[in-house]
C-alpha cells in the first residue's frame, strides 16, 4: 500500500510552478488591455480576445457582456475590474480555454444555456496547463466550471450558487473529467446536481471548500486515485458526499452536516480500497458512513453527534476501525 504521507508532498512539489503568465519569459512584451463598453482600448471581450498576444493581461471593467460563445487559445490574463458579468443569455456556453497559462479572476459568469446531449457550461477549460481560476462570481449555469484532460490547474475561491431543481435538469458545481494534480480550494458551491464532482482524476486535492445544498452529493468521486479531500464542509446535500471506485484516498478533517432524509448518509465508501479516513465530524446524518465492498481501509478518531445510524457495512473487508465516537 502507498503511504498516505507521500501523497500532500508530491502533491505541494507541482503547485510552485504554477507561475502566473505575466512572470513568464514569453511575456516579456505583454501588455495591458482595457476593455469596456464605455470606451477603452477595446469596446468587446471577443474583439480583445482576437487581438491579445501571449502574455497580455485584459481588464475588463463593469458592465454587462453578452458575446455568445467565446474562446481563448494563448496564455492571457482576464481580471474582472467591479464585477463585470459574461451573460449566455440561458443559450450560450459563455468561456471556453484551449491553451496553457491562463489566469480568470473577478468576473460574473450569469445564464448559462443548459442540454440534455453536450455538456455546456459557464466556463471550460479543456487540455489546460497551469490555469488559474480563481475570485469569481458564478450564478445561474448548467455547469459552472468544467475541466477535461487538464493538469496542475487551481480552481480556489469561486462562490458558485444554482438553482437547480430537478437532477435530471440540473449539472455540476465543479466537474473535473480526466484531470491530473488539480488543486480545488477554497470555493462554496450550492444549487447544483452535484457540488464537486470528480471522474478519472488523480494526484489532486480539495480543500477548505464549502459545499451546502446540493441535490445529490456535495462530493462525487468516481474511478479517481491518490487524491486528498480535507478540511471541507459538505451540509444539506441529498445524499452527503460519495467516493466510489477509488484507491488510496485520504479523507481528513472533513465536516458532513445535516445530511438529513430516508436515504441520505454523510459518507458513502464503495469499492474504496487503501484509503485513510480520519479526524472528520459527522454532525445529524440519517446513517453516518456507509461502507459496501470496501477492502483495507483504516478509520481513525472519527466524532458522531446526533446521527441516527453511525456506520452501516456492506461487504467490509479488512477495514480497521479506530473511532472515538462522540454523540450526544
Amino acid at each position: 500500500m502507498r503511504s498516505f504521507a507521500s501523497l500532500p508532498s508530491r502533491w505541494l512539489g507541482f503547485h510552485l510552478l504554477l507561475v502566473p503568465p505575466l512572470l513568464l519569459p514569453s511575456a516579456v512584451q505583454a501588455r495591458s488591455w482595457i476593455v469596456s463598453p464605455q470606451g477603452g482600448d477595446f469596446s468587446t471581450l471577443r474583439s480583445a480576445l482576437a487581438a491579445a498576444q501571449p502574455g497580455d493581461r485584459l481588464v475588463l471593467q463593469s458592465g454587462v457582456y453578452r458575446e455568445g460563445p467565446l474562446l481563448i487559445r494563448s496564455p492571457i490574463v482576464i481580471e474582472g475590474e467591479g464585477w463585470p458579468v459574461i451573460d449566455g443569455e440561458k443559450r450560450y456556453e459563455m468561456l471556453r480555454i484551449e491553451s496553457d497559462g491562463v489566469r480568470i479572476s473577478g468576473i460574473v459568469f450569469r445564464n448559462s444555456g443548459m442540454s440534455y446531449s453536450i455538456d455546456i457550461a459557464a466556463l471550460k477549460l479543456l487540455k489546460g496547463k497551469n490555469c488559474q481560476i480563481e475570485a469569481n462570481r458564478f450564478e445561474n449555469n448548467f455547469f459552472s466550471i468544467y475541466c477535461a484532460n487538464a493538469q496542475e490547474c487551481t480552481v480556489a475561491n469561486n462562490e458558485i450558487v444554482g438553482h437547480a431543481i430537478s437532477e435530471g435538469a440540473s449539472a455540476n458545481g465543479i466537474h473535473l473529467w480526466s484531470c491530473q494534480r488539480m488543486k480545488i480550494h477554497g470555493n462554496r458551491v450550492q444549487g447544483h446536481r452535484d457540488g464537486i464532482y470528480f471522474e478519472f482524476v488523480t494526484e489532486s486535492l480539495v480543500e477548505g471548500n464549502q459545499s451546502i445544498g446540493n441535490l445529490r452529493y456535495g462530493l462525487h468521486f468516481m474511478f479517481s486515485n491518490d487524491d486528498v479531500y480535507r478540511t471541507n464542509l459538505f451540509e444539506r446535500n441529498g445524499a452527503g458526499v460519495a467516493v466510489m471506485f477509488s484507491k488510496r484516498i485520504l479523507m481528513e478533517g472533513n465536516q458532513y452536516r445535516n445530511n438529513w432524509g430516508p436515504t441520505s448518509y454523510g459518507l458513502l465508501l464503495k469499492s474504496i480500497d487503501d484509503s485513510l479516513i480520519r479526524r472528520n465530524l459527522f454532525v445529524r446524518n440519517t446513517t453516518a458512513i456507509r461502507f459496501d465492498e470496501a477492502i483495507r481501509n483504516k478509520l481513525k478518531i472519527l466524532y458522531f453527534f446526533t446521527s441516527g445510524l453511525l456506520v452501516l457495512c456492506s461487504h467490509l473487508f479488512l477495514t480497521k476501525l479506530l473511532a472515538e465516537k462522540k454523540t450526544q
